[in-house]
């Protein structure tokens, strides 16, 4: 029995990647419901503090100063209130100072504040964060990706606008599961019909409370509407996505579009903004904390051992399509000490033909094959079917090709809060050896499909708990 092709469940469907280039530059409706005052403060390792406040007409440090009141934070500068030397114990260093950083209006990056805090009105500016780095890169980013201020919509999941239960569409599987593992499962009205993951989400499928608002790549714009949704999230990195939100916020409808996840490092962000839009800003940082010790886990198993090189397809044919340095996947084949063999291209994915395969001699092969749960005769049938080509390179010679299907499939193809899970699993089948060191059975066969969890043994704890 074969899944559907044409959606991307994050990697492993080509005609998403077309369907976002096919969209380049669509303009957003940011919602005139956009009047959030407060101040941020980023204490670093995603614990981040909104503080709700009137700014009135003072200047950054009195701001900071009643934000850290609220909050019963200790809180002192010098003399001259120009520099702030602590907030809540964690002093100002060298090369970690605290460091005031605003946002105009028209714009949704940080930029550090070139005059004094205390010269600043901080009504001046769209946004305000206080963060203990001196790069806006590290800062938690402000607003979503269509620019809005996700802080504004939630306290606790009730909504700020109804005072009643919030109401959540989410357009992706991997959102679905970002929702689910802060916390936010009673508030789902609606998701697409790919999302399966956790266990609560099926069994709100079943009993009528989720209902499925179409598919990745073609929600039902009427189907959604009707749900009367308080909020809904969509996958930056999509085209139809990016359209969907624009039309739903047009109508009313607010949106929170998260940033395309090329990176673990995006997917952390994502986890946070879709807890602090639901107004639960205190669950992320307990599930990256998680995601954060498995991977801790899987680099002590590794250890000082040398890199190997990887080859990703999206299926067996001869000229498949592979990972760039730009995706998700290649930013997990780093993580277990390995390198992508086509990290070099700039492409997010792309095609490559069976010469340069045989030409960049993998050590390991991981091929996504499209079977909902594969059997060691399906694997077996896959490697005989290889083109010879691929049967020149080390990872053939050498046994290392793995075959990935349904379940397994889907957490290499969904950035979302089981990332711990696949830098787990990629660990093992590049460095085996090292795995089983210790445990001559802490290993993973050649082909995983829906029953993987069984070889996972170092996981921080359940995502979803």
């Amino acid at each position: 029995m074969f899944r559907p092709t044409a959606l991307k469940l994050g990697i492993s469907m080509v005609i998403v990647l077309m369907v976002t280039v096919s969209f380049p530059m669509i303009g957003l409706t940011v919602s005139e419901k956009d009047d959030s005052e407060g101040v941020m403060i980023d204490f670093g390792f995603y614990d981040v503090k909104w503080i709700p406040m009137s700014l009135g007409d003072r200047n950054c440090i009195e701001v900071l100063s009643e934000a850290c009141h609220i909050n019963g934070y200790s809180f002192s500068t010098d003399v001259d209130n120009n520099t702030v030397l602590q907030i809540n114990e964690q002093h100002s260093l060298p090369d970690k100072p605290w460091t005031l950083f605003t946002m105009n209006t028209d714009k949704s990056q940080w930029t550090a504040a070139e005059k004094s805090p205390s010269e600043i009105k901080a009504s001046d500016y769209r946004l305000t964060c206080w963060a203990r780095t001196d790069n806006p890169s590290e800062v938690m980013p402000g607003t979503d990706n269509s620019g809005g201020t996700y802080y504004r919509y939630a306290a606790g999941g009730i909504s700020k606008q109804t005072g009643n239960p919030l109401k959540v569409v989410s357009l992706a599987p991997s959102l679905t599961e970002i929702v689910a593992s802060v916390g936010g499962v009673e508030y789902l009205v609606g998701v697409d019909r790919y999302s399966d993951c956790p266990e609560s989400v099926v069994e709100g499928k079943e009993d009528g409370s989720i209902i499925e608002i179409g598919g990745y790549i073609d929600p039902n714009y009427e189907w959604i509407v009707r749900l009367q949704p308080d909020l809904v999230f969509c996958d930056g990195g999509a085209g139809q996505h990016i359209s969907m939100a624009d039309r739903l916020m047009k109508s009313g409808i607010d949106c929170v579009v998260l940033y395309d996840s090329k990176s673990i490092e995006s997917v952390y962000r994502n986890i946070w903004i879709v807890a602090a839009s639901m107004g639960l800003e205190e669950n992320a940082g307990p599930v990256i904390e998680k995601i954060e010790i498995t991977i801790s886990n899987v680099h002590s198993k590794i250890g000082n051992t040398s890199e190997k090189s990887v080859f990703v397809a999206l299926s067996p044919i001869p000229t498949p399509w592979t990972s760039g340095r730009d995706t998700f996947m290649n930013d997990i084949i780093e993580t277990v000490t390995a390198f992508n063999i086509f990290a070099p291209q700039d492409s997010s994915w792309f095609m490559v033909s069976k010469e340069w395969i045989n030409n960049k001699r993998p050590q390991c092969m991981i091929i996504i094959n499209e079977r909902a749960d594969a059997t060691m005769e399906d694997y077996l049938d896959m490697l005989e079917s290889l083109d010879p080509m691929w049967k020149e390179t080390p990872a053939f010679r050498e046994g290392n090709v793995y075959m990935l299907t349904g379940k397994t499939a889907d957490i290499f193809s969904r950035p979302g809060p089981r990332i711990g899970e696949a830098v787990e699993l990629l660990g093992k089948m590049v460095h085996s050896s090292q795995f089983n060191l210790d445990d001559p059975l802490d290993m993973v066969p050649k082909y995983l499909g829906d029953d993987y969890q069984k070889y996972l043994k170092h996981q921080g704890g359940d995502v979803f708990a």
